[in-house]
């Protein structure tokens, strides 16, 4: 049986400020003599945080063993960073990543071109912003939502006091905090989100994009939307029979993402 839960103990924390709330992060780094001078920061999907996330354990286990060093945060409204899940919003998260990649380089001082970005799910969305950042090497985004509007206006509903309640019906695959609702502004800013995704995505490179066939919360058409966008070179993995966490493929997907990485990265800097 494929053990799943975060079991890396040499982990170092660091904070950094995002929009004047102060965002937790956590660096977990390869040993010294197997690192690949690489890294991967890992972006958690809407209602999780790192520790929680799924996959994310073994993924991350998977990826120092391969000698890259892994950096996690906690978005606004997540885990340990300030705030609380109803007041997230895309632009937020966006800027939180921004902010993120900022802190990390001045801290770690990382490679030029030496970093991965993966993102699961929601986070895999806010990945998508930064797929031609320069200082990014390659991405990995499983089960990205990108349809924006398709996936979340169905849950949209009149609101009370600036806050859309979510139907108790939608799943949730971490522990929240606060209650499961949402401000307006995030539905509000569905349509721009969207478009900047859309803008950042056609013709970047380097990125893997996963999906779970029988993924029944985020439809296989955000990824095949997402793949006619990008540029060369990119691969689609579809993952046979899986759900939204992967459950079951967990192995798959993690090495999947850690070849790419080591491949790409490799590429990126010849």
């Amino acid at each position: 049986m494929t053990d799943l839960s975060p079991a890396m103990t040499d982990i170092t924390e660091f904070t950094f400020t995002s929009e004047g709330a102060t965002i937790y992060g956590f660096r977990a780094a390869a040993d010294a003599a197997t690192r690949l001078d690489a890294s991967a920061i890992l972006c958690h999907g809407l209602t999780n945080h790192h520790e929680d996330a799924p996959m994310f354990g073994l993924l991350s286990r998977r990826l120092v063993e391969a000698g890259v060093d892994v950096y996690m945060f906690d978005f606004f409204g997540s885990g340990r960073s300030d705030g609380i899940f109803r007041d997230k919003t895309w632009s937020t998260m966006r800027q939180n990543l921004a902010d993120a990649l900022d802190a990390i380089e001045a801290t770690f001082s990382l490679p030029p071109g030496r970093t991965a970005l993966v993102g699961r799910s929601v986070g895999a969305s806010i990945v998508a912003n930064f797929l031609k950042d320069p200082r990014i090497g390659c991405s990995v985004l499983a089960s990205p939502v990108v349809l924006l509007r398709m996936q979340f206006e169905p849950y949209r509903s009149p609101a009370e006091n600036g806050y859309v309640r979510m139907p108790e019906s939608v799943e949730r695959s971490g522990q929240i905090k606060g209650d499961w609702i949402l401000t307006e502004q995030f539905f509000d800013e569905l349509e721009q989100a969207e478009r900047d995704i859309i803008a950042a995505a056609t013709g970047a490179e380097r990125v893997l994009v996963m999906h779970c066939d029988g993924d029944p919360k985020v439809k296989t058409k955000h990824s095949t939307t997402l793949l006619e966008l990008l540029g060369e070179p990119k691969r689609y993995l579809s993952v046979a029979d899986g759900d939204h966490y992967y459950t079951g493929h967990e192995e798959q997907a993690a090495e999947a993402t850690v070849s790419w990485v080591i491949e790409q990265l490799d590429a990126a800097v010849r």
